[in-house]
């Protein structure tokens, strides 16, 4: 296995990554576009300030919702042995970090909605750094996740091998 086959499933994970937390800029610079000139869509604050509280139990519920799905979904099947090699606990962190991470940019669109409603950079400021500081909390580790699973798989059984036989080495990381 060469060395950008090995890298590949962690550039894969970075540019997921980089492009969720981007994602968040970008929505930053169209709702100045829009804010700033009021005649592209009449605000309707009223309706902001009555989403407000709505979408901001919601976005509470998503931050709960992300360290549930990180916990059932990896963390406690990892804990209990239940990944029997390094490509099932490879593709479980893929899709619980694509999970999160979609969870995350969903806060601060909550906050580009009220923004572009009421034409009001303060339900932005508000809901953008939350779901920034969840990007960066679930940031790809999976060097980190691979070596709860190497300790977990030596103290079953010989130390360097997986269920399926595939050794494990430092080279073959994410």
């Amino acid at each position: 296995m060469n060395t950008q086959t090995q890298r590949s499933p962690s550039m894969l994970l970075w540019l997921i990554w980089g492009a969720m937390l981007f994602s968040i800029v970008i929505y930053s610079v169209v709702l100045t576009m829009v804010t700033g000139n009021p005649d592209a869509i009449a605000p309707d604050p009223d309706i902001a300030v009555q989403l407000s509280y709505i979408l901001a139990g919601l976005g509470f519920g998503l931050v709960a919702m992300t360290f549930i799905a990180r916990q059932v979904m990896l963390h406690k099947p990892l804990a209990d042995g239940k990944f029997d090699s390094l490509t099932k606990l490879r593709g479980a962190y893929l899709t619980v970090s694509i999970i999160s991470w979609a969870l995350a940019e969903a806060i601060a669109l909550f906050g580009f909605v009220l923004s572009f409603l009421s034409h009001n950079l303060d339900y932005y400021m508000a809901f953008a750094p939350a779901g920034i500081l969840m990007l960066l909390l679930t940031r790809p580790q999976a060097r980190r996740i691979e070596e709860q699973f190497e300790v977990s798989q030596s103290s079953e059984k010989s130390p360097g091998a997986t269920a399926e036989g595939e050794e494990i080495k430092p080279t073959d990381s994410w």
